[in-house]
């Protein structure tokens, strides 16, 4: 009791704020507020939150109310989270680069199949550019709109987005520039964050017989030798066989 407020900051440049306040007219401002560092008694600094307000006293002399606020868990806190954020972003970056590196056809979209990330090879296939179609919804850029293809591809993609453990594979054909057709197998998984799932993540492989440009056939040289192992069944009569089961599907 008697001393200066003052000096209790230990910051030359916090004391300069408070003279500035106490300069201020009688009925002057409201609430002033900042971060300031008081001094303990044995020297050791306090961060807190200093709000004042200048009162006029009973005799006219000026009077202060100060609210001071320790805010010394409270930046602690903010440093635990610059540094989880700082670890995020690492994450992220070697996501997107993991991402961006591979083979397949990945598209990230949030829950309603709004595109918000396409790789190179996505990019490469259907012919546009990751922030051209940010935003956009893969029912109208990818497959068209009220076709067979777009309910499929909706119904895997919802069925993700509720339940990050569930992940479902599906065949798609997509209409791509220049006329042409592609038959895509996309496996989809949703990506959980504090205990929601915004957004999935599609892997696709494209899976088209290139060498019937008339349909749009499924190419299974990929598969097709471990499944024909130890039988006599000939190739060219597995792929009749299967391109008429697909199309009776």
């Amino acid at each position: 009791a008697g001393r200066p407020f003052h000096s209790l900051l230990s910051r030359e440049y916090d004391v300069r704020w408070f003279g500035e306040i106490g300069r201020q007219s009688k009925g002057g401002a409201g609430w002033a507020q900042r971060e300031v560092v008081l001094m303990k008694r044995d020297g050791a600094p306090v961060p807190i939150r200093l709000k004042m307000r200048k009162l006029a006293g009973k005799r006219g002399e000026d009077t202060y109310l100060c609210v001071c606020e320790d805010i010394r868990c409270h930046q602690s806190l903010l440093e635990l989270q610059r540094s989880f954020d700082q670890k995020v972003m690492e994450i992220e970056s070697r996501y997107r680069a993991v991402l961006e590196s591979m083979g397949a056809i990945v598209i990230r979209t949030d829950s309603d199949g709004n595109i918000m990330y396409c790789n190179p090879a996505a990019e490469m296939m259907f012919g546009f550019r990751s922030a051209e179609v940010a935003g956009n919804n893969v029912i109208g850029t990818l497959v068209p709109p009220g076709s067979q293809s777009a309910r499929d591809f909706m119904t895997m993609l919802s069925g993700c987005s509720r339940n990050a453990d569930e992940s479902s594979v599906i065949a798609v054909e997509h209409a791509l520039p220049g006329l042409r057709r592609a038959c895509i197998a996309w496996k989809m998984v949703g990506v959980e964050r504090d205990g929601v799932i915004p957004d999935v993540v599609c892997v696709g492989e494209d899976i088209t017989d290139y060498s019937r440009p008339d349909s749009c056939g499924i190419r299974t040289d990929p598969w097709r030798t471990r499944v024909l192992k130890g039988t006599d069944i000939k190739r060219d009569v597995f792929d009749d066989v299967f391109s008429i089961c697909v199309e009776i599907s």
